[in-house]
């Protein structure tokens, strides 16, 4: 089986779209929406809380100025850079080293961590889906560029459990914190509750280590009351932050976050990893990951979370790899919604998986899968030592 590590393609595709028109203009008239926030508080003749505010500036915005200006403003380098508190500036000594070290990216479940992170390294080092609790290994992938290089490390999201599966998850987040020299904190608007958001970053500011913030989804523009609230609480607990879209981020905001987390990296003369790898993920473990995405994206809302994927083989030659898989289930009753009416269902997993594993890859893959039950997998220690899900510790 291969154990090849995954390197950046000679090509590397690029970060980001077109940066919109005139950032300035557009940073200079949300500016005047925030003082005329202000001047109505004011006027009042009492501060006004932070949500009032917050949903004031969101009605200004909204009606003075229209969706494509909002749409435009949360995309301009501008508007990220310049909500970093002055404060948060780290002081740089040694400025002839490079600066090299790892960053746990961390926050509630689906909050777009691992979409944040593809979007950094250009590459899709993190499976994603639009369910929550996605990632359950911490993946690293390796954002090299002149003299900076980051190890991020997508942490699962945030759960607590004692036994099985759901422990193993727990594990790989508390290793992540523990390993890492820098926090990003991912903050999403459309979070279930304020309370969660609150939580977050109090677990946020509780840890001893530099921290950094990235407020995202902010394109939701039904969810901008929030903003106001969460950069109060972020000034509360002293936490630098920055906001935009993980989905929509321009090359101007990844640069732009690259240089805040940069300034709280270690020095060191040399990097750790060489320039050419963009994850530390092997063929086979990220082909055993695509698939999984493929089972989450395809399959309805409770199934996913039950199904593990195990590479029985990986067999390369110059032409064609040859990928043999099993998808475990925990119930019986799962395997006919996995394979579907007359196979389809799994046709369908496979062939989606097919495309994405041959990108990777780059060459022609043959793909064989099988669904296999493995009753209550998630709760058996040896299976899940069998499937890869094993703390470190």
């Amino acid at each position: 089986m291969s154990e090849k590590k995954i390197k950046a393609p000679i090509k590397k595709r690029a970060i980001g779209g077109k940066t919109p028109a005139s950032p300035k203009i557009v940073k200079s008239k949300l500016d005047s929406a925030v003082r005329r926030t202000k001047s109505s508080s004011e006027s009042a003749g009492r501060a006004k809380p932070p949500e009032e505010r917050s949903s004031e500036l969101a009605s200004i915005i909204t009606d003075d100025f229209g969706q494509n200006l909002i749409d435009d403003f949360f995309k301009t380098k501008s508007s990220s850079a310049n909500y970093v508190p002055v404060q948060s500036k780290v002081a740089t000594s040694k400025d002839n080293l490079l600066k090299c070290g790892f960053v746990s990216v961390i926050g509630l479940p689906n909050a777009g961590k691992s979409t944040l992170v593809n979007r950094v390294i250009g590459e899709q080092v993190s499976i994603v889906s639009p369910k929550a609790q996605t990632t359950r290994q911490s993946v690293r992938g390796i954002y090299t560029k002149n003299d900076t290089q980051i190890i991020f490390i997508d942490a699962p999201g945030f759960i607590q459990a004692e036994t099985g599966l759901n422990h193993f998850i727990q594990k790989q987040w508390e290793e992540a914190i523990e390993n890492c020299d820098v926090i990003l904190g991912v903050l999403n608007l459309d979070c279930d509750t304020e309370e969660k958001i609150t939580n977050a970053i109090v677990t946020m500011a509780s840890i001893n280590k530099p921290k950094f913030a990235f407020i995202n989804k902010v394109d939701l523009i039904k969810y901008a009351e929030r903003l106001f609230i969460i950069e109060q609480r972020l000034r509360d607990h002293n936490i630098p932050y920055m906001f935009g879209s993980a989905k929509t981020a321009s090359k101007e905001n990844i640069e732009s976050l690259i240089e805040h987390l940069g300034e709280r990296l270690p020095r060191t003369e040399s990097f750790l990893f060489d320039r050419s790898l963009y994850t530390l993920q092997t063929e086979k473990q990220i082909s055993a990951e695509i698939i999984r995405e493929k089972c989450f994206n395809l399959l309805g809302q409770e199934i996913p979370y039950q199904i593990g994927v195990n590479i029985i083989a990986f067999q390369e030659d110059q032409k064609c790899t040859k990928i043999f898989a099993d998808i475990w289930i925990s119930k019986e009753r799962y395997k006919k919604i996995v394979v579907g009416n007359k196979g389809q269902k799994i046709l369908d997993i496979g062939t989606e998986s097919r495309k994405d594993i041959e990108k990777v890859l780059g060459q022609k893959v043959y793909l064989n899968l099988k669904v296999k039950l493995k009753d209550s997998w998630t709760k058996n220690p040896n299976m899940l030592k069998e499937i890869g899900y094993e703390s470190t510790k």
